[in-house]
């Protein structure tokens, strides 16, 4: 059933004598489509949930922006394996540096070592992760971790350094139709007067 009043979808069936049903509600207003599902029967329904992220598209979009195509990303393991910034650079016809295996090492001893372990951040390992990946091409790299954020507080960290954080923060204010002061049009460190 669709219910246009109400933004709402509804279906039901049954499968294997277990009454299944699904309702779909979507609020323009809040950015949100919500899905109810449930099963006449305990343990007859079971879902993987994927989550997708905005992130990597408004980074993408940001990088764009000022013309940047070879981006080099500092994330953890997860993040670098799953693509998450690699695929929608691709698919904007850009490209995705990671760090080879020794420096992504060094980025999880950033994280976890340094960062989550309160202890000071070893600022020659992040150094040497971002001269690996611009040696090898990359124009700027993204920050595609709440931990590395924080190394950013308070430190120069060169030219070219993009903070994922800082563009969702900005994309935040923006929806929330809030003006933006001149300083946070360009994020990446080194290009504040784009």
């Amino acid at each position: 059933d669709l219910d246009l009043t109400n933004a709402t979808a509804s279906t039901s069936y049954i499968y294997n004598n277990v009454r299944y049903e699904r309702t779909v509600f979507a609020s323009l207003a809040d950015d949100v489509i919500v899905c109810h599902m449930k099963a006449g029967r305990r343990g007859a329904l079971s879902v993987g949930i994927d989550f997708a992220s905005q992130l990597p598209a408004e980074v993408v979009s940001h990088l764009k922006t000022y013309g940047w195509n070879r981006i080099g990303i500092m994330a953890t393991d997860g993040t670098i394996q799953t693509g998450l910034f690699q695929r929608e650079l691709e698919k904007q016809g850009m490209s995705a540096v990671v760090p080879r295996p020794e420096s992504q090492k060094k980025v999880m001893h950033l994280i976890y070592d340094d960062v989550k372990a309160n202890k000071p951040i070893e600022m020659n390992l992040f150094k040497e992760v971002v001269s690996e990946l611009k040696g090898r091409g990359a124009q700027v790299v993204v920050l595609g971790c709440t931990e590395l954020s924080l190394i950013k507080q308070g430190r120069d960290l060169g030219m070219g350094i993009l903070d994922a954080m800082e563009v969702l923060a900005r994309t935040a204010i923006e929806k929330c139709g809030a003006p933006l002061k001149k300083e946070y049009n360009c994020l990446i460190t080194g290009q504040e007067d784009f």
